[in-house]
This record gives C-alpha cells, structure tokens and sequence, in this order.
C-alpha cells in the first residue's frame, strides 16, 4: 500500500508571471493547442541573447507596428519586407516602453520552470497555469490573424487549468490587467504554488490542499479538523521525542485534546462551494502529514474489518514523485503519518476510515494521493 505525497520543494529564485493572450483573446487557442506563448509581435526578430544595442527591441516594435496595420489594411496575404518597413514615422512613448519591458521580461528574464498563469475570457471562466521550457527563442504561428507572418515565441507547458470561481479575488483582478506580461504580486505566489502543485514547500512555509468534490459537506471539514490536529501532534513528537515509543502516551493524548503551539498551528482558507478547496499553510510539516493521513485513510477505507485496518496500517509506504522533492522532508513526513495512524486506537481508526470513505466517493481528494491497494 503506497501513498505519493506528491511534494515539490521549490527554488526561491522560481517566478511567477501573468500572461495575458491578446486582444480580445485572440492568441489563447494557438497557447494551448502549440504549447507556447508569445506577445504580440509579428514578423519582429529578436535575437537568442538580449540585444544591447541602443533601441533594437523598440526598433523591432515599431516594424512590428506596421506590418500589423499593413495587415489589418490590406489582408493577411499581402507580402512586406519586415526588415524594410520605413518606421521613422512611429515615435517613442511610455506605451511602447512598457511593451520594450514586456519583451525582455518573457523573451530573456522569465527563466526555465517558471510559472506562467493566463486567463480564458470571463465567459468561459477558467484560467491555465503553465511552466516556461527551456530559454530558447522559437517561432510560432497565428494565421487566422497574420498569415505567413512568424512570431516570436517561447516553448511553455499548460499543464493545469482551473474555475477562476476557485481563485481569490485578488488574482481573479489582477489577471483582467491587459498588460502584455508582467510579474504576479508576490504575495500572489503562494496562491499559484497551491494551484499549480497542491502540496509544495517554499522558504520556510508549507501547503498543502484538499480539492472538493461536487459537494462539501460538514462532516467532510470535521474530518479535515481532525486529520489536522492528529497531524500537528505527529508533528510535535517527531521533533521531541523522535518517535512514538519514547513519546509519553499521556502527553501525546494532552496535545490532542489542546490547541497545539504555535509553532504547529495550521492555517486554513476554504472555498466550500462545488469545486472549491480547503488549503492548509504552515511553518511546520503539519499540512503534509495531514493530507498523508488522509489519503491513508482512504486507502485503509477499503478493509473489511478494524483488525484488518490496523494490520494494513504498518504497510502503508510514503513516497515522493516529484522531481524536486526534499528527502528530509519527505522522511519527516512519512514518519509522522505513521505516528498519527499508530497513535489512535482501532475504534477511532475505523471510524476515521468511514468519514474518509465517505468523503472519497463524494470525490474529496487531498493533495497528497493513494496510489496502491496492492
């Protein structure tokens, strides 16, 4: 019996920028269909390293400019020598120098395994997150719109797309900013991580998610309430005692029927609608290992009997698919879900396993997952 925890640690130099696709939209099927992004620049050429001679990205822009309005006037088929194109006529501005920094940031700043979000219409009410491949300049398309004309373009994954109803308000507002490409807030961050991942440690805080189903009901957050507090005093004893049997029994019973320090308190934000989420951050590894527990529970939901659940518990195994994972933490982890599993009586256990199965069927899944009954 395996659960994956599925915990990427993540770089403190990693990014997360907002992406908006075009006017009116226009670019977002060629993003996700060609598993790129791009400004929009037609026939402009950029080369692989940022240029440092005085005005050529503005230079770019404005041959840009008017290929796009030889274009709108006269068709997608008309021919025109890009490197031609006569732009003294186009002046400086601040618009066309928030565009010059729009383009160093996606084309030379914007780094490899970066995060990039971008939103659907408001219509359509999804956003996608994607992750920048690789630094290399490429060359994309968008006939319907510039016929033959290439665009630079950068290589990025859209790997995950969401109900704009399950995000905040804040990021909601902030990608319906028609900016070209800037850094999200970075109090934003965190937000994206959780979408992006479910479960990750960044710095010295720690998340973790539990996705709803169609519906959320309050027996599904009392589990939730628990799971988290028997985390929080696996946690505890793993970093005083080391592990259950050195642990004194009626300690351990006192700090689950208390408020745990506050160095293992554990924030939560809910969205309890359709769809929504309960997300867990802390400082500790107590969202972690209570999403472990929970998709153990799930797993030992399956048994027939309460001997049965306690047998099997000894047999769970934690591991760690992420690429990126810390085997400290993955260690830590794994050893304070066994200390929450071996800590509870078979009585309590089992009906830990009922409200789990319960929550399993209505589609509740926790960030981290079972992924053997074997």
């Amino acid at each position: 019996m395996q659960v994956d925890i599925r915990v990427p640690q993540i770089s403190l130099r990693r990014r997360v920028w907002r992406l908006f696709p075009g006017e009116g939209y226009s670019f977002l099927g060629t993003f996700q269909s060609d598993s790129v992004g791009f400004l929009d620049l037609p026939g402009a050429s950029l080369p692989a390293d940022r240029p440092t001679a005085p005005n050529a990205i503005l230079n770019q822009i404005k041959k840009s400019i008017a290929l796009r309005e030889a274009i709108y006037e006269h068709g997608r088929d008309i021919t025109v020598e890009v490197e031609k194109i006569d732009i003294s006529k186009y002046r400086s501005s601040e618009k066309r120098t928030r565009e010059e920094n729009a383009i160093i940031n996606f084309y030379y700043e914007a780094s490899p395994g970066d995060l990039v979000v971008l939103p659907e219409p408001v219509r359509m009410s999804r956003i996608w997150i994607g992750v920048f491949r690789g630094s290399n300049i490429t060359s994309a398309a968008a006939t319907k719109r510039y016929g033959k004309y290439p665009i630079p373009s950068r290589d990025i994954i859209w790997g995950r797309s969401v109900s704009e109803s399950a995000v905040s308000a804040a990021l909601s507002s902030s990608l319906r900013q028609a900016h070209p490409f800037t850094l999200l807030e970075k109090s934003l961050f965190y937000e994206v991580f959780a979408l992006a991942y479910g479960s990750y440690i960044y710095g010295d805080r720690r998340a973790a998610t539990v996705f709803n189903g169609n519906e959320f009901l309050d027996s599904d957050s009392s589990l939730i309430a628990n799971v988290t507090k028997i985390a929080a005093a696996a946690c505890q004893i793993v970093a005083e005692s080391g592990d259950l049997a050195s642990a004194d029994r009626a300690k351990l019973l006192s700090i689950l029927l208390s408020n745990p320090p506050a160095e293992y308190a554990c924030t939560q934000e809910s969205d309890i609608h359709s769809r929504g989420f309960t997300r867990l951050s802390s400082g500790a590894d107590v969202p972690l290992v209570a999403v472990a527990i929970l998709a153990s529970l799930m797993l030992l939901s399956s048994c027939a009997t309460k001997e049965d659940v306690k047998t099997k518990v000894a047999e769970i195994k934690y591991v760690n698919s992420s690429p990126s994972g810390n085997a400290a933490c993955n260690a830590r982890v794994s050893q304070a879900a066994k200390i929450g599993l071996d800590f509870m009586d078979a009585d309590t256990t089992w009906k830990l396993c009922e409200a789990a199965r319960e929550a399993d069927r209505r589609k509740i899944k926790p960030s981290a997952r079972p992924i053997s009954k074997e």
